[in-house]
């Protein structure tokens, strides 16, 4: 019989690991006292693949900790929108998408693409032409920033010069011309 029980918990052990060491991902899901309808219905027509894990959405200024908790304001105030908090929610929930699912590899690949050496670091900003403001104006941008602008307009169906112009909030960087399709392809790759 002790071998019997033995036996039973080496079966509940592999059930607890073997899925992880598979590659199996967890689905989406989005909780949190700031988490609402609109939020949901957004992630359901997302034209983007969502971050394969739970997501937590509280009312504050807008960031993201860690993998999975995001902060957004309130709509209607301080000046947000319904339609800035929609950008906001894309964008924050690109930088969840690029903390679960985005690889060291994936992530050299999108800095090629828009142009920035592969080995650059994902939180260093680089020079980059701010479109909504002139095309002679510069800012500094990290590819991680770039990256979840990217996102957001691909979960809308958007390029991003599209996104801009749609009135969405953005730090108004543009990808090189013709590269929206490569980088959402990459996205949904991942």
């Amino acid at each position: 019989m002790p071998n019997m029980k033995r036996l039973l918990l080496i079966f509940a052990l592999a059930g607890c690991f073997i899925p992880a060491a598979l590659g199996a991902t967890t689905s989406f899901s989005l909780g949190g006292y700031h988490a609402n309808r609109n939020m949901r219905q957004w992630a359901a027509e997302s034209g983007a693949p969502l971050p394969s894990t739970h997501v937590t959405v509280n009312f504050g200024d807008p960031a993201t900790y860690g993998k999975a908790l995001m902060y957004l304001p309130s709509c209607c105030t301080e000046g947000w929108t319904h339609h800035a908090i929609q950008g906001l929610f894309f964008h924050e929930l690109g930088h969840v998408f690029d903390s679960v699912n985005m690889t060291a590899a994936r992530r050299a690949e999108f800095r090629q693409i828009v142009g920035i050496p592969p080995n650059w670091n994902w939180w260093r900003p680089y020079p980059s032409v701010r479109y909504v403001v002139s095309p002679n104006y510069i800012i500094k941008i990290s590819p991680g920033e770039m990256f979840a602008e990217e996102y957001a307009a691909c979960s809308l169906g958007l390029t991003q010069r599209g996104y801009q112009d749609a009135g969405y909030n953005s730090y108004g960087w543009l990808p090189p011309l013709g590269t929206d399709t490569q980088l959402c392809a990459l996205i949904d790759s991942a």
